[in-house]
């Protein structure tokens, strides 16, 4: 079996394996890598009572999916002697240098032989916990805080998705299978104000192939009060853009995000066209509407989302509007592009109040009805029309179809 069918498998391998679901439980980063079991960032003291990281590989037994109990007690470790406090090799691990090939370019540098009091594990929760607490407990006990830095800059990453470490919420909840349709898709978010910066915050934990930002604002104080997230003040010192600032926060979790400070423009707007889809969540009524047509005339798929909320009576009322748009289903979209709009009605969306709840619930919609049309949400029901009337609490699905 190739890596790239280990990797796609791994996220059902754990949801099929109770003995993965609680070694994921007790905050151990592993892999599978062509049958082996694999646990990077495995904090060990050196002889010169440094704190490093080493990785402990040892075979599966497999048989369709479902992991069995383990045949043999011994383990490979790749990385120096793990040691006492007093700097001598642990002697329970039972260390014994070997080259030997793993799996890739990776090769051993010891063996070890760490017997269980039964004789023989149980199951492989049993035997990782095991060693994992003979090798990390001299490290742990030297410096605990260091150990959990090491482990947080060295989480093995996927091989097969550009998601820094493993989704095991997917796996948990035995839909890894519905999640891994996002692969390989590319999307674009234009406008990243404060629906924009929410869509993010929820495809963001999806494995995407590509996912493209695109705004030229700086990010200033009233956007952070918008934003998901708390901004920290040094980052509106920086003055840089919201692609940016979004960026470096984002692409801790997952390396997909691609910045463009920049709008979308007569220059750029054929980059669009290499989208699986586009989320729509600017201001500006003249560029919305011309990019939209842009879209419509090209047959691609979008949802354009804007807030129109005002103070009336001492309180706020208004409406958060989500309108979806796909090949051969584009004539609902008149009214949310009406360039006909009289001046001072156009630009609703640019001069009205924005709330960070508000900016989700569009986002929200948006993602949803996204995830519907590719099937990972049921659909009884065509929406392609979605308000939410804030005074009445009511919200109002338009199909046109109908």
């Amino acid at each position: 079996m190739s890596q790239m069918e280990w990797n796609s498998m791994l996220p059902s391998l754990i949801s099929l394996n109770e003995d993965l679901q609680k070694i994921q439980n007790e905050g151990i980063s592993f892999d599978v890598r062509s049958g082996n079991f694999v646990a990077d960032c495995v904090p060990y003291l050196t002889e010169s009572k440094e704190i490093k990281a080493g990785i402990l590989v040892f075979p599966m037994n497999m048989v369709d999916k479902i992991i069995k109990k383990p045949t043999e007690h011994t383990a490979f470790w790749v990385g120096g002697k793990p040691c006492e406090m007093d700097g001598t090799p642990i002697k329970g691990l039972g260390i014994a240098e070997m080259h030997n090939p793993l799996f890739d370019t990776i090769v051993s540098d010891y063996r070890f032989s760490c017997y269980p009091d039964n004789g023989m594990y149980p199951t492989y929760y049993d035997k990782i916990l095991n060693y994992w607490r003979v090798i990390t407990a001299p490290a742990v006990n030297t410096d605990p805080l260091a150990c959990r830095e090491l482990k947080k800059q060295k989480l093995i990453k996927p091989t097969d998705s550009k998601l820094v470490y493993w989704d095991i919420n997917s796996s948990r909840a035995h839909i890894a299978g519905l999640t891994d349709m996002f692969k390989g898709m590319k999307v674009a978010i234009i406008g990243l104000g404060g629906t924009g910066s929410y869509i993010l915050d929820f495809i963001a934990k999806l494995p995407l192939d590509e996912i493209h930002l695109f705004d030229s604002d700086i990010f200033k104080q009233h956007n952070a009060y918008r934003a998901p997230g708390a901004a920290p003040s040094q980052i509106l010192e920086r003055n840089i853009t919201k692609v940016q600032y979004l960026s470096e926060v984002y692409r801790q979790m997952n390396e997909a995000i691609v910045p463009h400070p920049e709008d979308i423009n007569p220059d750029n707007k054929d980059f669009l066209l290499g989208m699986d889809f586009i989320f729509l969540c600017i201001d500006n009524a003249a560029v919305r509407n011309e990019i939209a047509h842009f879209l419509i005339q090209n047959n691609k798929k979008f949802v354009n989302s804007g807030i129109g909320v005002s103070l009336r009576d001492g309180g706020l009322a208004g409406i958060i509007r989500v309108s979806f748009g796909e090949p051969n289903q584009y004539q609902h979209l008149n009214d949310a592009f009406d360039t006909t709009t009289e001046a001072g009605e156009e630009d609703l969306y640019r001069d009205n109040i924005q709330i960070a709840e508000l900016n989700a619930f569009a986002a929200m919609e948006s993602v949803f009805r996204w995830k519907q049309s590719l099937g990972f949400y049921q659909n009884s029901t065509i929406t392609y029309d979605i308000e939410f009337v804030m005074n009445k609490n009511k919200i109002i699905y338009d199909d046109p179809t109908v």
